[in-house]
């Protein structure tokens, strides 16, 4: 296949992973004829409140990246009844999902002439469901991947097209482990788009090493002395400054964390050390360096 003959549609939302998706197809001569997001229309929002509360978590690159080429953008929630219309009458090859959080029914999976495929940041079927970054930093997994499978009515459930393996870099933030996988998943599709539809090679997912997650909900973002102190170092730089607040807890303390600075492995302390603005953690195999909102403790 020719990528100058290609039409793809990407489905996303106002997401940074969508965002990279988008990104990442332009610069690979791939851009999207289409862009499908799950929200309202900027004349679409119900009300003042909620207009705030979703313009402030979108990412604008979306839509400065969709103007600047031209990219038409279909608002998936007001238009849901007439979504399938609307894709029919702009028939592309390929539906392309990059973090996109409504299920699509079979009458529009089925519409492009070559395939609908998912972008799923793990290597399935390990890590199905809500958040697989998440759930893998904070299960300290040093090596993730991203999966280009099938849509199909199961969730994260088609066959594998392709995957990655990808090791984790230390100390990253969320926004560049995304980028990073994004970006090798959109040089795994580009490559299976070289070959003939009738040469790809699928697989089915074995059932058997499923493992699902749900959605991370405030105590997820507890950490304490049992983690390992690079799994509490990644976690913290991934996550510091993001939605929800991260909190340490050691015995009857708590520290709300801003930010990681250091971590050393195999390394005992004596004592907790604190320093202004700071917090010296423990951890089973070493310590972690944090700052913190302030210096005093809080009982449980």
């Amino acid at each position: 296949m020719s990528d100058s003959d290609l039409k793809i549609t990407l489905f996303g939302g106002f997401s940074n992973f969508t965002y990279c998706a988008l990104k990442h197809l332009i610069e690979s001569n791939l851009c999207p004829q289409r862009l499908v997001i799950s929200a309202y229309g900027p004349s679409e929002i119900p009300s003042v409140e909620l207009s705030e509360t979703l313009f402030q978590s979108a990412n604008p690159g979306i839509i400065e990246l969709s103007d600047e080429y031209g990219i038409p953008i279909t608002y998936g929630l007001q238009q849901d009844l007439c979504l399938e219309g609307i894709l029919s009458e702009h028939p592309s090859d390929i539906f392309l999902l990059a973090c996109y959080p409504k299920f699509l029914p079979v009458a529009i999976t089925s519409i492009p002439t070559v395939d609908c495929i998912n972008i799923h940041p793990s290597l399935l079927p390990r890590y199905k469901g809500a958040n697989p970054i998440f759930w893998q930093l904070r299960n300290g997994e040093t090596e993730t991947g991203v999966t280009l499978h099938q849509v199909t009515s199961e969730i994260d459930g088609g066959n594998i097209l392709t995957a990655r393996k990808i090791a984790y870099p230390d100390g990253c933030r969320i926004g560049k482990i995304e980028d990073t996988l994004v970006g090798s998943a959109i040089e795994a599709l580009k490559l299976l788009l070289y070959q003939n539809r009738s040469e790809w090679i699928s697989r089915e997912q074995d059932a058997t090493q499923a493992v699902w997650q749900r959605t991370p909900c405030d105590d997820d973002f507890v950490i304490n002395a049992t983690w390992r102190s690079k799994t509490a170092w990644n976690f913290v730089r991934a996550y510091a400054g993001t939605s929800r607040p991260i909190k340490y807890i050691d015995q009857s303390e708590i520290y709300w964390i801003d930010d990681a600075l250091e971590y050393r492995e195999r390394r005992r302390i004596s004592g907790k050390s604190v320093r202004k603005g700071t917090v010296l953690a423990e951890f089973v195999d070493g310590y972690v360096v944090f700052t913190v909102e302030n210096l005093e403790t809080k009982n449980l």
